[in-house]
């Protein structure tokens, strides 16, 4: 079964803010491009098989590899929807679900 991959205007404003954090703060283009292509891989992984492990209700998390974020989505009929990029170095009870 294909999946298509929705992002909410949350999870763009996250992807946005992470992404600035390493191009503007980090002063690193190549950390900035780095994330960005993770999480494209990330969304490709999700995307052959969503059912990662659940977070709460119906809501699952796919922890990135070499960054500390875990995208947060669910899974309606044919889409997947990308709730939320989530800083895992934030405090858990930020947790956007």
């Amino acid at each position: 079964m294909a999946f298509n991959i929705l992002t909410s205007d949350n999870a763009n404003e996250d992807i946005e803010q992470a992404y600035l954090y390493y191009l503007i703060t980090k002063k690193s283009p190549q950390s900035a491009n780095n994330f960005y292509d993770e999480l494209l891989s990330g969304f490709n992984s999700i995307a052959i098989n969503p059912f990662y492990k659940l977070y709460h209700k119906n809501y699952r998390g796919f922890p990135m590899k070499k960054f500390p974020y875990i995208i947060f989505f669910e899974i309606d009929r044919n889409n997947i929807n990308i709730l939320a990029v989530f800083n895992t170095r934030q405090n858990t009870d930020k947790y956007p679900l």
